[in-house]
């Protein structure tokens, strides 16, 4: 599926010379006309680019080929086309992420007991099942199947919620 008044500005000459021309007409998905300048030596080249080098408008057939759209999507967003490529955060940026995801910020989280399972005795307390889990070292599914009385100890304690 192609819109050919939109390739029109791209293409000077018959559009059926284009690559992929008849697959783009007959097909459901969604087509985009695409210049062959972006696909050569894994360059890619902006639009902007091609506008400032006078290539982008009134091309010859032979310069564009009809891309998928997914497929158009991939070619800019692999490698070096990718808008984080090459980008590192700074160990701020990393802090305020990792705050952002941690249990903090987790607004439903419950408060759990951590039970000494011979003494019943209280040996701490943790804000929600994750950083209980960390502490703990087990996996946090395991101290949710024991709130919800479906084992009795999860990693040598028994476990219940704050009320």
């Amino acid at each position: 599926m192609i819109d050919e008044k939109q390739v029109r500005r791209y293409c000077r000459e018959d559009l059926s010379l284009i690559e992929n021309y008849y697959e783009a007409v007959r097909s459901e998905e969604p087509y985009q006309c695409h210049h062959r300048y972006e696909l050569n030596d894994g360059l890619v080249l902006s639009v902007n680019d091609l506008k400032n080098m006078g290539l982008y408008y009134k091309r010859p057939a032979s310069e564009l080929i009809f891309l998928k759209r997914i497929d158009h999507y991939r070619l800019h967003t692999k490698g070096s086309a990718h808008p984080f490529y090459g980008k590192h955060c700074s160990e701020e940026t990393k802090k305020k992420i990792r705050k952002a995801t941690s249990e903090e910020k987790n607004h439903n989280a419950k408060p759990v007991l951590q039970i000494n399972k011979e003494t019943g005795e209280v040996m701490a307390e943790f804000k929600c099942i994750v950083a209980a889990a960390k502490t703990v070292k087990t996996h946090k599914n395991n101290i949710s199947a024991c709130l919800c009385n479906r084992q009795k100890t999860a990693g040598g304690f028994c476990w219940k919620y704050a009320c």
